[in-house]
């Protein structure tokens, strides 16, 4: 009502249309520029990676995770870096003082590496007190802790979604994965276990989904083909029916040996995955 009022006054003032048009450009251009500087969080928005840490016992090393992903959106902070996705809810944001609140996690089978890596970032996140953003070459956020540097994120290149749910264009792919795989073989507890059978399937959809099942319940998701040889997994539902026998730690194995996957290799009938060197998933198409 005040905006419309003051609409009306500075019409009567101005004599023509196009000094008209252009006070209110300037009115509008103002109120824009008044909102972003009431929130901070607009300069945080968006995809990043954490580049270091806190210098801890045993610290996590970003150049060696298998995943490192941060994004921010919806006044939310949403982590991964290797096995479950992370949440924490920004529950309080200043010009320079930041708190997070606790850390939601998904409950999957990590490693014992990755579920340090995990408590640790957890940990730090809880610290948090202060933050600064700073341009070099790159544009960095850094979470401080009563003064101290604590983690610093770089942002992510804007070109779309910076953890894509899908591949934008992947003309450039030469060896599409599309299709039906049977589940010969995959990671359990540190080795590679049979399980090869009929019900034991991984389906690669055309739009860049997912469809896993050994049996009983479904894992849906997404994944990514970045580059050649490269590829993305992305959780998504997973049904939640009971199973018998050992048929849900097997599930859950499966669930985070997909999210550890960064790249793969086709050989004739057979598509193999791997976590850095190491082999987690051997399929076999039907």
């Amino acid at each position: 009502m005040v905006f419309f009022t003051l609409l009306c006054v500075i019409h009567k003032k101005v004599k023509t249309m196009k000094n008209f048009l252009i006070v209110i450009f300037c009115i509008s251009a103002t109120f824009t520029a008044s909102a972003r500087r009431v929130n901070p969080l607009f300069k945080m928005v968006g995809g990043w990676q954490i580049v270091s840490m806190a210098n801890v016992k045993n610290a996590l090393v970003p150049a060696k995770l298998s995943r490192n992903e941060v994004s921010i959106e919806n006044n939310t902070i949403f982590l991964n870096v290797g096995c479950n996705n992370m949440s924490s809810k920004v529950e309080s944001l200043g010009s320079s003082n930041i708190k997070f609140g606790e850390v939601s996690s998904t409950k999957m089978a990590c490693t014992k590496k990755q579920a340090l890596q995990e408590k640790q970032l957890k940990q730090l996140l809880r610290t948090i007190d202060n933050y600064k953003i700073i341009y070099t070459t790159e544009k960095q956020l850094i979470l401080l802790s009563k003064g101290k540097k604590k983690i610093v994120l770089k942002e992510l290149p804007q070109k779309g979604d910076p953890m894509p749910d899908k591949v934008v264009d992947n003309s450039t792919i030469t060896q599409g994965i599309e299709g039906t795989y049977r589940i010969i073989q995959q990671l359990e507890n540190g080795k590679m276990v049979e399980r090869n059978t009929m019900a034991s399937t991984l389906t690669f959809m055309p739009d860049n989904t997912y469809t896993a099942t050994l049996g009983c319940n479904a894992i849906n998701g997404s994944y990514a083909l970045p580059k050649k040889e490269a590829i993305q997994f992305k959780a998504g539902l997973m049904t939640q029916m009971f199973c018998a026998g050992e048929t849900g730690a097997c599930e859950s194995a499966l669930n985070a040996n997909l999210l550890n996957v960064n790249t793969f290799k086709k050989d004739g009938n057979h598509l193999y995955f791997y976590a850095g060197q190491d082999l987690v998933l051997m399929l076999e198409n039907k």
